[in-house]
C-alpha cells in the first residue's frame, strides 16, 4: 500500500470515529427510543469501521517502523537508563563503572516520513557515543605506576597560550594544530583555557588535525588559512610538524606575520627559530625524561626509592632566537651554563644477579633522538654495574597504524616471562594501562614518561593516596612535635637548673677574682724584689767578670814581664859569655901589642946600627911603636871596661834572678787569685741563673696569673652572658614549645582534614 493511500485512509477512518463521537453525543438522550437505538447501532458500526481501518493501517506501518521501535526500546530503556545510573553513581561516588552502547546507527530509508527521524536519532547516537567515552574516561582504572616523569601538557598548553597573548598583544586571530593524543588534546585545552580568560580579543578560528605528521599538518594548514585569511597566529600542539608549518608560512610570505609556536627543540627547529619562521617553541627537557625514568627504575629496585611526587613534572623552558643556542646545548647534555641535572644513581657496585630492564619508546620524530641519547647515558652509566635495558621502538604498520595498545601491548603483556625486573613506557593509549597495573600487581615495578592518559578516578586514586602519605606525615609530624615539645620542656627545666647553678658559680667566680687581685698584687711584689735581686745579681757577675778579666790581664802582663825578664836574663848570660870572649881576645891583643912592641924595640936596635939612608924605616918603626902603645893603652882601658861591664853583668844577672823569683811568686798569687776569681764567677753566675729563672719563674706566675686573672674576668663575662643567653634561650625555648603545640595542632587538624578528605573520597568506588 502507498503512503497516499495510507494518509486517505488513515483520514477517514478518524473521520469515521470523529462522526460516531458527535452523533453518539447528539442522540445520546434519545437512545431510549427505537430511532435512537437504529441510528446507535449505525453510529457504533462507523465508529468500529475507523477503528478497523486505522488498526489495518497501524499493522502496516509497525512492520515498517519496527527497526526504529527496537532502537527506541534499546536507547531509552537501556543507554540512556544506563547513562542515568552511571552518572547518579558518580554524584554518589561510584566512578568505577564503565558504560557501552548498545544501540547501533539506523539504516538509511526512502520514507520521507522516516528520514529526518532517522538523521535526528543517529546524530543522538553520535553524541551519546562521545559522551559514553567521555564517561569511560572519567571512570577508568587509575594507573598503579610508581611516577610518571615529563611535562604537564595542559600546563603546557597554558604556557603557550600566555606567549601567544604577548606576541599578539592580546588581539587577533589563532590557528591551532592538534592530534589524536591525550597530551595534544591536553595542549589545546590548556592554550584555549587561558585564551579564554586572558586574552578575550583573541579569537580561535578553528582547529585542524596534524596527526604528527609532515604531509597531514601542510595540507590542512594549507586548507584552513585559505578559509581564514586572515589569521595572525598558528600554534601547533606538538613537536613532529612545527616544521612543515613553518615551511607552509613561508610558502606564502606570511613569515612574521603569522606568529608560529610549537613544542620541542630539534635541529630543524633551531634552525627556523634563528631565521625568523618559528618564534618560540617550548621545551620538556627530552634527555632527562630518557635517562632520569631508567635511573630511578633502577634506583626503586635496588634502593627501594620513593617519589616525592607520583608526578615528577620536568622544566619547561621557552626557547626564542636569543636563547636558542644556549638551550640546545643544555639539552644535549651541557650543563655547565645551567638546566637542571640528571637524576643520580644509587647503589654503584657491580650485582651478583643481572637487573633486565625494559624501555618502551618511539623513533618517529627527531624529538625521540633525544631521548633516545639520555637513554644512551643511563645504558653508559649501567655497563659496570651488570644492568641490561633492552630498548624497544616499534614502528607503526598498515596492521599497527597507531602507537596504541596493539603496538605496545605484546611487549607489555611478555614482560613477565621475559624476566624483566622493571618497565618504562610511555602511554599514549589508556587501554595500556591495564596491562601495566598486571605487571604492578606482580611485583614489577614501571615508571611512565612523556605521556600518559588521566581520567577522574585517577585523579581521586592521586588525591586519596595522597591524602593518605598527609595524614602519615601529620600523624609522624604530630608525634615528633610532642616529642620535641617534651624534649623542650625538658631543656627548659635543665635550663632553669643550669641558670641558677650560673648565678652561684658568678659569685663564686667573683670571689676568686678578688682573690686573684690580691695574689697577684702580691706576686707582683715579689717579681720586683726578684727583679732587683737578679739585677744585683747581674751586677756582681759583671764587677766579678769584670775583676776577672783585669786579673787575667795582669796575670797576662805580668807572664809577658817573666818572659820578658827571663828573656834579658838569657841575653845578660850570653853577654858574661860574650865578656869572657872578649877577654880571651883582649888577651890576645895584649900578646899582639907586646910581639908588636918587642918588633918596635927589635926593629929600633937594627936602626941604630942602620946608615942614614934607612931614615924612611924608622918612621915606620916610629909608628909601629906607637902604636903598640896605643893598643897597650887601648886594651887596658878594654879590660878595665870589661871588667866594669861583667861586674854590672853580674849585679844585674843577681838582681834580675831576684826579680825573676818576685815575678814568679806573683804570678802564682795571681793564678791563685784568678782560680778564685773563676770559683766566684762560676758561683755568681750560677746565682744569677737561678735569680734568673726565680725571675722567669715569678714572671711567667705573674703572666699566668694575670691570665688567670684575665680568663676568670672573661669566664665571668661569659658566665653572665651565658645567663643572659640561657634566659633568652629558656624564653626561646619556651617559645619554640608554644610555637610546637601550635605546630602540633596544626599536625592535629591536617590530620583531621586528611582524614576528611578521606572520609570525603571513602564514597568513591575506585
Amino acid at each position: 500500500m502507498s503512503i497516499g493511500r495510507q494518509k486517505i485512509l488513515c483520514i477517514a477512518g478518524f473521520g469515521l470515529i470523529l462522526v460516531f463521537l458527535v452523533v453518539s453525543l447528539t442522540l445520546l438522550p434519545d437512545t431510549g427510543t427505537a430511532t435512537g437505538l437504529v441510528l446507535a447501532a449505525a453510529v457504533l458500526i462507523t465508529g468500529f469501521t475507523g477503528l478497523f481501518v486505522i488498526a489495518v493501517i497501524y499493522r502496516n506501518l509497525e512492520h515498517q517502523v519496527h527497526p526504529y521501535a527496537h532502537m527506541h526500546d534499546t536507547l531509552i530503556l537501556h543507554d540512556l537508563k544506563q547513562m542515568q545510573e552511571i552518572i547518579d553513581g558518580i554524584s554518589t561516588g561510584h566512578i568505577s563503572r564503565q558504560i557501552s552502547l548498545n544501540s547501533r546507527p539506523l539504516p538509511p530509508t526512502d520514507n520521507p516520513l522516516l528520514q529526518k527521524p532517522v538523521e535526528i536519532l543517529n546524530a543522538t547516537l553520535r553524541s551519546l557515543s562521545i559522551i559514553f567515552s567521555a564517561i569511560n574516561d572519567i571512570t577508568f582504572d587509575p594507573c598503579r605506576r610508581l611516577c610518571y616523569i615529563g611535562a604537564d601538557s595542559f600546563l603546557e598548553g597554558r604556557k603557550c597560550g600566555e606567549i601567544m597573548g604577548e606576541l599578539l598583544n592580546g588581539r587577533g586571530r589563532v590557528l591551532i594544530g592538534s592530534g589524536r593524543h591525550v597530551g595534544t588534546r591536553l595542549r589545546q585545552l590548556g592554550f584555549e583555557s587561558v585564551i579564554k580568560e586572558a586574552f578575550p580579543q583573541i579569537s580561535i578560528v578553528d582547529v585542524f588535525e596534524t596527526q604528527e605528521s609532515h604531509i597531514f599538518c601542510t595540507e590542512n594548514l594549507k586548507a584552513a588559512l585559505k578559509e581564514h585569511n586572515t589569521v595572525n597566529g598558528v600554534y601547533i600542539c606538538e613537536g613532529a610538524t612545527p616544521v612543515a608549518a613553518a615551511e607552509v608560512l613561508m610558502d606564502l610570505n606570511k613569515t612574521g606575520q603569522v606568529k608560529l609556536i610549537g613544542h620541542d627543540l630539534t635541529e630543524d627547529t633551531m634552525r627556523l627559530i634563528k631565521n625568523g619562521a618559528i618564534q618560540v617553541t617550548l621545551t620538556q627537557n627530552p634527555l632527562a625524561q630518557g635517562h632520569d625514568a631508567l635511573i630511578h627504575l633502577y634506583n626503586h629496585i635496588v634502593d627501594k626509592w620513593q617519589p616525592y611526587s607520583p608526578r615528577l613534572l620536568t622544566a619547561m623552558e621557552v626557547v626564542t632566537a636569543d636563547n636558542v643556542d644556549k638551550a640546545w646545548r643544555i639539552q644535549s647534555g651541557d650543563f655547565t651554563e645551567g638546566g637542571d641535572e640528571l637524576a643520580r644513581i644509587g647503589h654503584q657496585f657491580p650485582h651478583e644477579h643481572p637487573i633486565k630492564l625494559l624501555m618502551l619508546g618511539r623513533r618517529d620524530n627527531p624529538f625521540w633522538a633525544t631521548v633516545q641519547h639520555g637513554v644512551d647515558l643511563a645504558v653508559e652509566r649501567f655497563e659496570k654495574i651488570n644492568v641490561t635495558v633492552d630498548i624497544v621502538t616499534p614502528t607503526v604498520t598498515e596492521e599497527t597504524p597507531f602507537y596504541d595498545i596493539d603496538l605496545y601491548g605484546p611487549y607489555l603483556t611478555s614482560a613477565r616471562e621475559k624476566g624483566y625486573d622493571g618497565v618504562v613506557t610511555i602511554v599514549p593509549d589508556k587501554q595500556m594501562i591495564p596491562l601495566i597495573n598486571e605487571l604492578v600487581d606482580a611485583g614489577i615495578p614501571v615508571i611512565t614518561y612523556n605521556i600518559e592518559p588521566a581520567s577522574l578516578r585517577a585523579l581521586i586514586h592521586t588525591i586519596v593516596t595522597q591524602a593518605r602519605k598527609l595524614q602519615d606525615i601529620s600523624q609522624m609530624m604530630q608525634k615528633e612535635t610532642e616529642l620535641v615539645s617534651g624534649a623542650t620542656s625538658e631543656i627548659n627545666k635543665a635550663m632553669n637548673a643550669i641558670t641558677q647553678r650560673l648565678s652561684k658559680q658568678s659569685e663564686y667566680i667573683d670571689t676568686t677574682t678578688r682573690s686573684m687581685e690580691s695574689l697577684i698584687d702580691y706576686i707582683q711584689q715579689i717579681d720586683e724584689e726578684a727583679k732587683a735581686s737578679a739585677a744585683a745579681a747581674a751586677a756582681t757577675v759583671d764587677a766579678v767578670q769584670d775583676g776577672t778579666s783585669a786579673m787575667s790581664t795582669t796575670l797576662k802582663t805580668m807572664d809577658t814581664m817573666e818572659k820578658s825578664v827571663l828573656s834579658t836574663w838569657h841575653t845578660v848570660e850570653r853577654l858574661s859569655h860574650y865578656s869572657v870572649s872578649i877577654d880571651e881576645v883582649m888577651a890576645f891583643i895584649g900578646d899582639i901589642a907586646s910581639q908588636v912592641k918587642m918588633l918596635a924595640i927589635n926593629a929600633t936596635l937594627q936602626v941604630t946600627h942602620a946608615d942614614q939612608g934607612q931614615e924612611g924605616f924608622k918612621v915606620i918603626v916610629n909608628e909601629i911603636r906607637q902604636l903598640a902603645d896605643n893598643t897597650t893603652q887601648a886594651a887596658a882601658g878594654i879590660n878595665k871596661l870589661v871588667t866594669d861591664l861583667k861586674d854590672g853583668i853580674t849585679y844585674v844577672k843577681q838582681i834580675m834572678a831576684e826579680g825573676l823569683e818576685t815575678i814568679k811568686g806573683s804570678a802564682n798569687l795571681a793564678n791563685d787569685a784568678l782560680s778564685g776569681f773563676s770559683s766566684l764567677n762560676d758561683m755568681v753566675s750560677e746565682e744569677k741563673k737561678r735569680m734568673d729563672k726565680i725571675a722567669r719563674s715569678i714572671r711567667n706566675i705573674v703572666i699566668s696569673t694575670e691570665l688567670a686573672d684575665n680568663n676568670v674576668n672573661k669566664v665571668a663575662d661569659i658566665s653572665k652572658e651565658n645567663s643572659r643567653s640561657i634566659a633568652q634561650t629558656y624564653d626561646a625555648t619556651r617559645d619554640i614549645s608554644d610555637r610546637f603545640s601550635e605546630i602540633n595542632e596544626i599536625a592535629r587538624n591536617l590530620n583531621q582534614m586528611a582524614q576528611s578528605e578521606l572520609d570525603l573520597l571513602a564514597k568513591f568506588d575506585l
